[in-house]
């Protein structure tokens, strides 16, 4: 069975650091854990690694060692479905953590 591929941007990514919403942070870390571990396939754009690197200091950093650690394949997303219309597939769809996770609508 192949598994779900799961492209991060950084809305998700900033998850981690929401200092306001405790649920939020639980589910991006949740969610980089099952990429870790093989649930799912995670990527990202070069667009979402640029708006890391112009991050503060103090995320940025954090971030970058978060990617490189949970091993994402960078993909851009544009790219993708273009590749995906010509070959016949389905554009990639967009949903939250909590969909990919269980606590959504798209609950796996």
């Amino acid at each position: 069975m192949k598994k779900l591929r799961l492209y991060i941007d950084t809305s998700i990514l900033g998850g981690i650091f929401d200092t306001e919403d405790l649920k939020r942070v639980k589910t991006a870390q949740l969610l980089l854990e099952l990429i870790k571990d093989g649930t799912y396939e995670g990527f990202i754009s070069r667009l979402t690694i640029e708006e890391v690197f112009d991050a503060p200091e103090k995320i940025h950093l954090s971030l970058q060692n978060r990617i490189v650690e949970t091993g994402f394949i960078i993909a851009v997303r544009r790219l993708v479905n273009s590749v995906n219309l010509r070959m016949g597939y389905n554009p990639i769809e967009i949903i939250s953590p909590e969909e990919v996770i269980g606590n959504g609508e798209m609950g796996l």
